[in-house]
């Protein structure tokens, strides 16, 4: 494969610096969010990795999806978007960007992702049943793994759960329930954190499980098959509906990533 070729899906290629570019903004978004520790460099950069290969394989998925579809975003629909975005104070529009480290150009092509992902998604998930398996769950979420660590310590040496969550999640407001956050469906958490609320047996604890968010600690107290999903958790539920439908046209893609990448 071409060096400068990081990833082909169906023919069509990703460069290595857009593959490079993108991951270097994940780094930077993940590190401002998390304050995350030197000493935790190794699994993330492993993680962000394959975070970055999965967007960009997804996102041109979605794009051959949508010409499959017959979906298309107009510019007007994009132009209304940003105009929505941008507000009536281009000061402070053109701060909003700086803080964030877009140029206008970059912002609406972000948006023009999105926007087609959002119109893809309804497209494949039109159908989602209503009633979904719920898992009762508290959890717990550090900055560092260290202190990930340290929680889990204490739950295995039999310390309640909600006592550690506040002696120990950088998420304040779990602190009050002690990481109870009741009855919700898949697409809730984090992906890795919710893998493991709906693979753990009731009343288990997961191990510390990293996410784009930060360290989780997962605890499954009750087990529902089937209820209805509220409206507050219905978009979650089709999204995660939506990456279902995204993992399944990997499965069937010819895809190819360069050693160089991995």
């Amino acid at each position: 494969m071409d060096p400068q070729v990081a990833i082909v899906v169906n023919g069509r290629t990703i460069s290595r610096d857009e593959y490079l570019a993108a991951l270097q903004g994940e780094y930077d978004a993940f590190a401002a969010h998390t304050g995350f520790q030197a000493s935790d460099i190794a699994e993330v950069t492993s993680y962000l990795n394959d975070k970055v290969r999965d967007q960009l394989i997804n996102r041109i998925l979605v794009q051959q999806a949508a010409l499959s579809l017959g979906i298309a975003i107009t510019q007007e629909q994009l132009n209304a978007e940003i105009a929505s975005l941008r507000g009536t104070d281009e000061q402070e529009f053109q701060a909003w960007l700086q803080d964030n480290q877009l140029t206008e150009s970059q912002l609406t092509a972000q948006y023009a992702d999105q926007m087609l992902a959002l119109a893809v998604r309804d497209a494949v998930t039109k159908d989602t049943a209503r009633e979904q398996p719920h898992r009762h769950v508290r959890y717990l979420v550090t900055s560092s793994l260290e202190q990930a660590q340290l929680a889990r310590e204490a739950l295995n040496a039999g310390s309640d759960f909600a006592e550690v969550t506040r002696q120990y999640s950088s998420d304040i407001s779990l602190h009050a329930s002690g990481g109870d956050v009741g009855f919700i469906p898949r697409g809730i958490l984090p992906e890795a954190a919710d893998q493991a609320a709906f693979t753990l047996a009731e009343d288990a604890i997961s191990d510390v499980v990293l996410t784009a968010s930060g360290f989780y600690i997962v605890q499954v107290l009750e087990i529902d098959i089937s209820r209805p999903v509220s409206e507050d958790y219905w978009p979650f539920v089709l999204q995660n509906a939506f990456q279902s439908w995204l993992a399944n046209e990997r499965s069937q893609a010819e895809i190819a990533i360069n050693p160089v990448v991995e």
